[in-house]
């Protein structure tokens, strides 16, 4: 048995991170993680496209309990929350919990993009936490993705991307959004395979995120090791802003605002002598009708006044001159994945105030 227990969905010019939450087109230039989907940092829409297309199955380890054997634990995990000074632990409503979060892909967008799995937790600040998983995660937790050649009827992928976070007691569990996530392992990460790899298929999806992230290709549980170089990422995110910071004022709400104020304030953190500008980006979603488009106006219930009109085109002019140089593609990533002899034997840490932004980058 092992000890236990880390896309995304597109709707117009919105895009998701190695966080889950939403990235409307943002403070630099156009990457694509997915089809439609600008984003201004292509090192890192390049490597969550990878773990999205190597989507498949996995595993814990040989000695991991079955699936369908609902006797044991599929998987255990442990560690503690921490917290830096500045953290109001009172911030959250009726308490926290624990649990898994699981990051959903759909090519409609119909799919919630974030449900988790708990356990109470109990102590004081800084205070430990076990979480026992006795079954694969729900349907709800599955993404689908598209065929080659067709995205007329998706299929379902094999592979779970997670995060361990600590939530709102009182977040829906089957819609989840960042604003929930009260904070985050940003140390590790965790995936469920569905199946064996398929070592008969070279472009098999479970193989490549296996080897990849250095877990190992079998069906179930795994938990992996995370290693952010700080001064790498603060290079590539520099390059990629090319001296511009966007604000995006999208529709949806905090918790469709919650990723681009995210891009902003780190994107001024880092250059702070950047040009900045506002858009307004449209969130489009398909629909049987066809797609059907929001903005941050529509949802106020106004149009734009002739100042706000050109402080849009203003930006999308910007947008274009300060177009990603080509050598941020050259940079060294920043992330490593070095595998986690301890399995789920490894003591997990949250950290309160981190969550979907910080976890995805």
């Amino acid at each position: 048995m092992c000890d236990m227990l880390r896309q995304f969905s597109v709707q117009g010019r919105q895009a998701f991170r190695r966080d889950g939450s939403r990235v409307v087109r943002v403070a630099t230039h156009a990457a694509t993680k997915a089809p439609q989907a600008p984003t201004p940092f292509p090192r890192a829409a390049r490597r969550w496209a990878v773990l999205l297309g190597a989507l498949a199955a996995l595993g814990c380890s040989s000695s991991q309990v079955a699936p369908d054997y609902a006797g044991e634990p599929l998987a255990v995990l442990s560690g503690a929350l921490s917290a830096d000074a500045g953290f109001d632990a009172s911030a959250p409503g009726d308490g926290m919990t624990v649990g898994l979060v699981w990051i959903v892909s759909s090519p409609d967008g119909q799919k919630s993009p974030l449900v988790a799995e708990t356990a109470h937790t109990e102590g004081a600040f800084p205070f430990g936490f076990k979480l026992t998983v006795f079954s694969p995660p729900t349907p709800e937790a599955r993404s689908y993705g598209c065929p080659p050649g067709s995205c007329d009827h998706p299929e379902p992928l094999p592979v779970y991307v997670g995060l361990v976070a600590a939530l709102d007691d009182g977040a829906d569990l089957e819609r989840v959004t960042a604003l929930d996530i009260l904070g985050a392992s940003l140390d590790h990460g965790v995936f469920y395979f569905e199946r064996d790899a398929n070592p008969d298929d070279p472009s098999d999806e479970v193989a490549a995120i296996a080897a990849r992230y250095n877990v190992p290709a079998v069906r179930g549980y795994h938990l992996y090791a995370i290693q952010k170089d700080q001064e790498l990422y603060a290079a590539l995110r520099r390059c990629e802003a090319n001296g511009l910071c966007v604000e995006n004022k999208v529709a949806g709400g905090a918790a469709a605002q919650y990723w681009p104020d995210h891009v902003l304030e780190e994107c001024l953190a880092l250059v702070p002598d950047a040009i900045t500008c506002t858009s307004y980006p449209e969130d489009c979603r398909p629909s049987p009708e066809g797609p059907s488009c929001v903005t941050y106006f529509d949802e106020l219930g106004v149009d734009p006044a002739p100042a706000e009109l050109a402080e849009e085109a203003r930006c999308e002019a910007l947008w274009i001159e300060h177009s990603q140089p080509a050598e941020c593609g050259e940079l060294e990533s920043p992330w490593r994945f070095p595998g986690n002899p301890l399995g789920f034997d490894a003591n997990v840490s949250i950290q309160l105030g981190k969550g979907l932004y910080e976890f995805m980058n």
